[in-house]
Order: structure tokens, then sequence, then C-alpha cells
């Protein structure tokens, strides 16, 4: 659905995308991660057409974006926590009138949308607000509506949770990850929240200096480049088990709390519960992975 292959782009002669190629089938959501100026916003805008690039191929859905932006654009949608698609001005339920025009679509499309989008994203009390008073957690919650009113085949996000608290956060990543499953909706996800690329994506790509350093599923990356787990028992309080002939990295006690640090290539945890099952009563029990923050952190320390 979406290919980019060897593209290039430059600006004022610094190189800003460099020979960067990817490939997302249909239906697939991927995370974008890279930190600020690594080129996620810059790719994102060739892939819609709004950027040329220097050289490389693009297709989205078989389409140039660039020789057929209106076509490319009918079949897109972008939610960027940097700009805005709503006319400012205006009240919000007239800028959705703006895009049923602009999309063409009929009025039983843009009444079923409407209805769908309002109930999932709570846009009831917004639609008749002027789109400059509304907060910035509002605004990136009509911005979601405007840009799924058409049922795009591709979804672009950009940044699009900022300004969210979390239940509205939860709306937005509620709805990503159902029209997602319900419409086969291709996402490019862009985002230096971990925990949301975490809630919706099992593949990522991570870019630096824009040149691609990873790209891989979430499960593998974290097999690859983690080195520490961690379990947590509630154990007897005054219990302390015996780990003389256990390859752990080391323990911790804390009242009733123990927690036991290991390098999974080294042991796993069923073998670490078998040896203090024998010794203490165990009350609860947690796996707890690392963050993906340190994942990717170690990626950089590997690649970069």
């Amino acid at each position: 659905m979406i290919l980019a292959d060897n593209i290039n782009k430059s600006f004022q002669g610094k190189k800003r995308i460099d020979s960067l190629s990817f490939h997302i089938p249909k239906g697939e959501i991927v995370g974008f991660i890279g930190a600020n100026g690594a080129g996620k916003t810059t790719t994102i805008k060739m892939l819609t057409g709004t950027l040329k690039p220097d050289s490389g191929l693009i297709r989205v859905d078989g389409i140039n974006p660039i020789r057929n932006m209106q076509e490319n654009l009918k079949n897109i949608g972008i939610v960027s926590g940097i700009s805005t698609q709503l006319w400012k001005d205006m009240k919000l339920k007239d800028s959705y009138y703006l895009a049923k025009a602009m999309y063409k679509l009929s009025k039983n499309e843009f009444e079923s949308s409407m209805k769908y989008l309002s109930e999932k994203l709570g846009l009831e009390e917004l639609i008749n607000y002027q789109v400059n008073k509304l907060s910035l957690g509002q605004r990136m919650r009509a911005e979601a509506a405007y840009s799924l009113l058409h049922n795009p085949r591709v979804l672009y996000l950009d940044e699009a949770t900022v300004g969210l608290d979390v239940s509205n956060k939860e709306k937005v990543l509620n709805i990503i990850k159902e029209i997602n499953t319900e419409k086969g909706t291709t996402i490019l996800f862009a985002s230096n929240n971990l925990s949301d690329i975490e809630k919706t994506c099992k593949r990522i790509m991570i870019i630096d200096q824009g040149k691609k350093i990873y790209e891989g599923n979430l499960s593998s990356v974290r097999k690859h480049y983690t080195n520490e787990y961690l379990l947590k028992f509630k154990i007897e309080k005054g219990k302390i088990p015996d780990f003389q002939d256990l390859p752990i990295k080391r323990y911790k006690i804390d009242g009733d709390n123990l927690l036991v640090y290991y390098e999974n290539n080294n042991i796993n945890a069923s073998t670490i519960l078998k040896h203090i099952i024998k010794q203490c009563f165990i009350k609860d029990i947690k796996i707890i992975e690392p963050s993906l923050e340190s994942v990717i952190r170690n990626i950089y320390e590997e690649v970069v």
C-alpha cells in the first residue's frame, strides 16, 4: 500500500532524508520513531505529495503522490499535531461541511460518518465551537474526525495524540485500532510517545538523521535489544530465598516484595519461579518487560 524506494531530500545543502526505503502492506499499522528532526514529518510530507523528493520512488496505493496529487489526496487522511486542516475562523461543523463537498460525499455517507465519529470522539459538545476557541486536546479530536470523514484507505498520524489527556487519548487510539481492524485502513503512526506506539503497532521503523536504522516487529526488537527483565514477587515477609546457584543479575527485597533482575538469554522466568517456589510461599507474581524507551535507547547505542 505504501512504497518508498531509496528516497532522498535535502534542504539548503543539508540532507534530511538519506536513501530511505520501506514498504507497508495494506491494513498494517507501523510505528514511525525518531528524535525531533530525524525526518519523520519530512517523510510524511513526501508521501502525501506536499513535498517532492530529490530522488527515489514513492507509491501510495499504486499512485505517484506528486504527479497525481488530487487522486492521492482522495485516498489519504492526515492528523498532525503541528498543523491544522480546520478553518480557524469558522465553526467546527462548517469545516466538516466543506470536507463533505471536497470529498463529494453523499448526504448518507456524511451523516453516517459524522454520527460514528461524533460518538467515538465525543464531538457533540464541540460541533458549534469556533475552531480557534478549541483547546489543543479538543482540536486534536476534531482533526482526527476531519481526517477520517471520507474513510481514507491510508492514514498518516504525525504526533496525533499531542495535548490529549488520558481519557481523550484512549478515544483516539481506540478509533485508530478500530478502523484498522474493521476497515483495513493502512496507518503510519509517527510519534515520540512510545506508549502510544506500543498500544497500536506490531511493527516499528526507526530513523535517525533521515536514515533507517531499524525495522521489525516489536516482539523481535525486544528479544534482540533487551538485556534486563524483572520478576516481581510478593512473598512471606522475612523469607529470603537462596540465589547462589542461579545466574541472575541481582535481586532486591523491599518488605514482602522480592525483585529479581535477570537476562533472558541466560535464564528464563519459569526456572526462577521453580527455584523460588521451593523456598517461599508466593502470594503474587508479575513479569515486567523493559519499556520500549529502554529498548530504543539500546538500538541507538548499538547502531548509531
